[in-house]
């Protein structure tokens, strides 16, 4: 009895791991195809069921953010809606930033999150994103380059032209390697 009631749960488990996978293939298929509308409703029809789900939590509020509006006051929703998302995945993967894994879908996180604010006009939040992306790895050169605009928009040329400085020997470095 105990033997076929542990093997009814793994089974079950199981099924719903290859269920989720599932989910997140075509979610992740959605995003990569651009298809940012139909992505973010199949988001919203599973995220209840899934909210366990950092991943699919992560490219839910990617999608969001890519969310086509009419509006600014629409594009500024979709950007809120896809801080929130994102916002409730780096809260739960920032313990374990010293892992490669997770240090590496963190720092995409952070810069995306990072341009969400810049878009919105929070440039404090924008700001402290993006230099947490630059400390956590310092040799992506489009986190620089980003964050270099976001100090030009508040006129701190000093740390814009640091910002840029690092992009530029970023992308020299680069260039020297081919």
């Amino acid at each position: 009895m105990q033997t076929s009631f542990l093997w009814g749960v793994n089974t079950f488990a199981i099924h719903k791991a290859q269920k989720e996978k599932s989910v997140l293939m075509e979610i992740t298929s959605l995003y990569q195809q651009k298809n940012y509308q139909a992505c973010f409703e199949k988001f919203k029809n599973v995220e209840k069921q899934y909210s366990a789900s950092l991943q699919i939590t992560y490219y839910g509020g990617l999608c969001a953010l890519y969310l086509p509006s009419n509006t600014l006051t629409e594009a500024r929703q979709n950007t809120q809606k896809g801080l929130s998302l994102l916002n409730k995945v780096k809260k739960k993967i920032w313990p374990f930033r010293t892992t490669r894994l997770y240090r590496k879908w963190l720092v995409n996180l952070l810069h995306y999150s990072g341009m969400g604010y810049f878009f919105l006009g929070t440039y404090v939040h924008a700001i402290s994103d993006l230099t947490k992306a630059t400390k956590l790895d310092d040799t992506k050169a489009n986190i620089y380059f980003n964050l270099g605009m976001v100090y030009e928009t508040i006129h701190n040329f000093v740390e814009a032209n640091r910002a840029y400085a690092r992009y530029y020997k970023l992308i020299t470095a680069e260039e020297e390697e081919f």
